[in-house]
């Protein structure tokens, strides 16, 4: 624990520092910037962009390990954003000053206009981080030392860069330039030998089987080939795993095997689990070795006795069974290698033509190369650096990471979640600049929404800036169609997806010849099936990638300007449909593809499609919003807006509906009148029309509003109200129509064979709670992953044994739990009083949270019912030094007072709150609360300054822990036991009386009141000194109280 506090002070120092060199650059760009030079800007601009990078990474790494982080990121992104534009502005406005020149003798009169030369950027720090690694760290750094180093470097990058410059030629004429190339016989590269063994694998028929396996070191999971699988007869399992390769490729693997595998040198065996694969790699070695002077020692017996010869890989062994076969040697065994000599297949150099530019390079003498013996239970592996030349050299496959789903953005969506929304948050210059786009571009002509691509540059420059696409995406198809035709039913249904959306003109087939792929904007859009077996009306569906890297290692998204969020939160949206005693929900039919993009940008949108590898490709051309882009889930919102916003006066009730009650692309209402809600339903289906909306997945909780909706537009079933696609059925909130219930049911169960950092971290990420109802429950998972983060574990470790067992008992009572239900609808109509109750509280051991109800009182004031409207908890920071039981409290009561206001004016839609009552069992957070500010030591003074502006107008009590909903979330509760708890599900009795006295609640303050500033009289003469406002911003923006 102490280590993991460690590295958060010291990351939260580093993040100190770097703020401080933003406020530095912010504070720069504020004065008169034209008095600059361009070159002195360019390097600040630099310094800006590299500074910001280092701070969101920190800012990752310190969410990791300390989810309670309050880092004010909103500000620091602003401020960045305003200082960018800045210095882009005075940059392209032209007015700097010109630097002065001068000659030997006399400052040059006149200047001549040399033509421009636009150079790009250099930013290479990996050459930096190699040289530190390779250097001697025991001596000081020489020039000559770091001159050779450049030298090398400079040659090595030569070798595999691709030209900025290079025509987009076809792979054919590629290849033949290639071959009628000219080539030194001294360009000579190291092919490195990769460590492979025979192994033995028996198969389900007793049949035994020797086969090839490489040994990778690095890898953190086992593959086989699927061919490998036949032969062995084995029953695959289900699996869900995503690999990440070079240049993030993305590659989704559904089946895995046990395999026991067992060594021919030794009795040594062991079981695996292999992911499925269609092949593992490429035959290895590639080219066979000569091993002419080369001497193997007699008693090294070989793991694969033919490892020298190119072969078929048939396993990939992960890293943590090749540690365990290594064994212990008295001395590592090296053979140098004899030196190459040139190959006869190639010419000798000459000293012309482009041969002489290698010439110099011939007489240097040849590094010398060795190889290693690496004595394993399976024999002796062979590894080191084979010479071959560069005419024999083939290509590289290399398996970088893989992650169980994409659980970086798995569990980013899970605190996402957990935050208590923003009310009104303010723009970002990006986010403006994007609305400001739309609005001068967007059309409504004969019921159709044409928009613009929002492009951080103009279209004239989008070509330089993307480059080359075209094989990237077509590399991307080539192996997409090989996965369906492997899988007839899986092609047809992308078949019939494809040919609808052309049919439905959302795209049209054109020639590729019209692109001038070296001058016009064009981008090659690749595409992957998403299957969702849930799904009745598209379980297959085509989703678009414009996040792949070009050879210019830039991305279609990288381009696109981000826009603010249009509709309101999924929050706001539950909690105003549970006030309303007649409902309908619909659904928007394709809504994105409804809408058209401008033909000006449509050349940013194409794939490669061809129903037959035997046939041509083609190439089609999306017409309209097509999502997978950036842009485009702000472009389809905010058409949407902009329909309501033009008819607002012809149909105000549907208008208000749309910029109220719609997430994403689903339409949640309610009312207590039958009679509003049939004139929204009409209201409703005109207004979208006159955008080319249609409807669809209609259901409701009385017939009668669908009178008129063709039964084949209508859905009686269960709404999902998570719209991220997840694999696994998890813990989330479902609404049944019929009974017009919330249900909240268990998840599958968790697999305890696979107990590892990543598979729990996985289930929890999954975990979908908006609303907090089961908040209890949710708090526990939250506990158990911050005791993860402080394990020294890693990703495919087991966690500890205490961590493994509350985690198995933790989900084991999840499964078993009954699902939960809650009434939907809060009815007020009989309500003469609506009163909105907050509670807060803390515990030392787990978390702290808060709840809120709302209470109803009718025109008797007899009868009073109180209805759980929301929770949210956070788990106690890692770092305790100072954390007391009252802060922990105050941090519970500032949750509170967020979670207040925003529900506060998010009632308000629909009911009036006449009055609000916030609750704590902690006596000295109230006196706090009632404590003059300047009293208060900084960390309370700044929550308690916090907390007035929040809830000013309403009044702080004091409740027993006993009766305190919150202590719940606090704490955490079993599964099983918050079902019938109606502490949890009602509030406090007190609040189930008419006759509900508020001086049984009222705060009694201590005489000793903790962390209150000691006053003292000091004799001094008046002094007044004026700070400098530099070193005072930059304190301030730096460290955090």
């Amino acid at each position: 624990m102490s280590e993991t506090s460690d590295i958060i002070k010291q990351k939260n120092i580093k993040r100190g520092y770097i703020k401080a060199t933003l406020t530095r650059l912010a504070t720069f760009s504020k004065q008169n910037l034209s008095s600059c030079s361009k070159d002195e800007l360019l390097v600040k601009k630099q310094r800006l962009i590299e500074a910001f990078s280092e701070y969101e990474e920190l800012n990752q790494d310190l969410l990791y390990l300390n989810p309670n982080d309050d880092e004010n990121i909103v500000l620091v992104e602003e401020t960045y954003y305003q200082t960018l534009t800045c210095f882009n502005q005075t940059l392209n406005s032209g007015n700097l000053q010109e630097p002065t020149a001068y000659n030997t003798t006399a400052q040059c009169s006149q200047r001549t206009k040399l033509p421009a030369i636009n150079i790009g950027s250099f930013n290479d720090g990996y050459t930096a981080r190699a040289y530190q690694l390779e250097r001697n760290q025991d001596a000081d750094p020489a020039v000559e030392e770091f001159l050779k180093y450049l030298e090398r470097r400079a040659l090595a990058l030569e070798s595999v860069e691709p030209s900025q410059n290079a025509q987009h030629t076809s792979v054919d004429n590629r290849a033949s330039t290639t071959k009628s190339r000219p080539m030194a016989a001294t360009h000579i590269v190291t092919g490195a030998q990769c460590s492979h063994s025979r192994v033995k694998i028996i198969g389900r028929d007793g049949t035994e089987y020797h086969v090839r396996a490489l040994l990778d070191s690095c890898s953190q999971v086992s593959f086989v080939s699927s061919k490998l699988v036949k032969l062995l007869g084995g029953k695959p399992k289900s699996s869900d795993l995503n690999i990440i390769g070079i240049t993030n490729k993305q590659s989704t693997i559904k089946a895995c095997i046990p395999i026991e595998i067992q060594s021919l040198r030794s009795p040594y065996k062991t079981t695996i689990t292999c992911q499925i694969v269609e092949s593992v790699t490429c035959n290895l070695p590639q080219n066979k070795i000569n091993l002419t002077g080369i001497q193997i020692p007699k008693n090294v017996v070989l793991a694969d006795e033919k490892f020298y010869e190119p072969g078929e890989i048939n396993m990939l062994i992960s890293s943590d069974v090749v540690f365990q076969t290594l064994l212990l040697q008295t001395e590592p065994i090296k053979i140098e290698l004899p030196e190459q000599p040139p190959s006869p297949a190639q010419p000798p150099s000459t000293a012309s033509g482009p041969q002489s530019e290698s010439t110099s390079d011939s007489t240097a003498p040849a590094p010398r190369r060795y190889l290693s013996i690496i004595n394993t239970e399976f024999g002796h592996i062979v590894g080191g650096n084979i010479p071959c030349h560069l005419a024999q050299a083939a290509s590289h496959k290399v398996v970088l990471k893989c992650t169980l789903a994409p659980l970086n953005d798995t569990i980013a969506q899970f605190w996402n979640t957990e935050k208590v929304p923003e009310i009104f948050s303010e723009k970002s210059s990006e986010q403006e600049l994007c609305e400001e786009v739309f609005q001068s571009t967007v059309k409504l002509e004969d019921n159709k929404f044409q928009v613009a691509l929002p492009l951080k540059l103009p279209l004239s420059e989008v070509n330089d800036a993307l480059g080359d696409s075209f094989h990237f995406a077509h590399k991307r198809f080539l192996n997409l169609e090989k996965k369906l035709h492997a899988n007839p039913a899986l092609f047809n249904q992308y078949k019939e997806f494809i040919n609808e959306y052309l049919q439905l003109n959302h795209g049209h087939y054109i020639d590729i010849e019209m692109y001038d792929l070296n001058k016009d904007a064009v981008y090659f859009l690749p595409h992957r099936a998403v299957i969702n077996e849930n799904s009745k009306t598209t379980p297959v569906r085509t989703v678009f990638d414009a996040s792949m890297l070009t050879n210019k290692k830039i991305s279609l998204n990288d381009l696109q300007l981000n826009g603010p969020t249009v509709q309101r939160d999924l929050y706001d949206i539950i909690i105003l449909f549970r006030l309303g005693k007649f409902t309908f929900t619909t659904d928007i039919r394709r809504m994105f593809r409804n809408i058209n993009v401008d033909p000006a940008y449509t050349s940013l949108q194409n794939i490669l499609w061809r129903e037959s590898p035997t046939e041509t490709l083609k190439v089609i051309r999306l017409d309209s919003v097509t999502y997978g882009l950036k842009s485009s889930s702000y472009l389809a919102t905010r058409c949407l807006d902009e329909l309501a916003t033009r008819y607002r006066n012809d149909y105000p009730l549907a208008s208000s509906i749309i910029k109220e009650n719609t997430y994403v692309d689903d339409i949640i209402y309610s009312h207590n009148d039958l009679n509003t809600i049939l004139s929204a339903k009409d209201q409703l289906c005109n207004l979208l029309k006159l955008g080319s909306f249609h409807t669809h997945k209609w259901s409701t909780n009385d017939e009668r509003i669908l009178e008129g909706i063709p039964s084949t537009e209508r859905k009686f079933e269960s709404l999902n109200l998570q719209k991220d696609d997840y694999n696994m059925k998890a813990l989330g909130l479902q609404l049944n129509i019929n009974d017009d219930k919330f249900i909240i049911s268990s998840p599958e169960p968790f697999n305890p064979e696979k107990i590892t950092k990543r598979t729990i971290l996985s289930y929890i990420g999954r975990i979908y709670d908006p609303m907090g109802y089961v908040g209890p429950i949710v708090v526990t998972a939250k506990a158990i992953m911050q005791r993860l983060w402080s394990s020294s574990c890693s990703w495919n470790d087991s966690p500890p044994q205490d961590v493994q067992k509350e985690w198995l008992q933790y989900t084991e009572r999840l499964a078993k739990m009954q699902p939960i239900t809650l009434a939907r609808n809060i009815d007020f109509s009989d309500s003469h009083t609506a009163q909105l109750i907050g509670f807060a509280d803390a515990s030392s051991t787990t978390g702290y949270g808060c709840c809120l109800y709302l209470r109803l009182i009718d025109a008797s004031g007899t009868k009073v019912t109180t209805h759980l409207l929301s929770s949210k908890s956070r788990i106690n920071p890692v770092q305790k030094k100072n954390m007391t039981v009252p802060r922990l409290e105050l941090n519970a009561a500032l949750l509170l007072s967020k979670l207040v206001v925003k529900t506060y004016a998010t009632l308000q839609l629909k009911i009036e709150i006449k009055n609000v009552y916030l609750f704590s069992d902690s006596q000295v957070v109230l006196a706090w609360l009632k404590t003059e500010i300047t009293k208060l030591q900084a960390y309370v003074a700044n929550r308690v300054n916090v907390i007035h502006q929040n809830t000013s107008r309403w009044r702080w009590l004091y409740v027993n822990t006993h009766e305190n909903p919150a202590d719940l979330i606090s704490r955490g509760v079993q599964p099983g036991e918050l079902n019938g708890n109606n502490l949890w599900w009602r509030g406090p009795e007190f609040l189930q009386n008419s006759k509900w006295d508020l001086s049984c609640n009222e705060p009694k303050i201590p005489q000793e009141v903790p962390e209150v500033r000691s006053c003292a009289v000091l004799a001094s003469a008046p002094v007044c000194i004026k700070p400098n406002p530099l070193e005072f911003a930059d304190h301030h923006f730096a460290y955090q109280e």
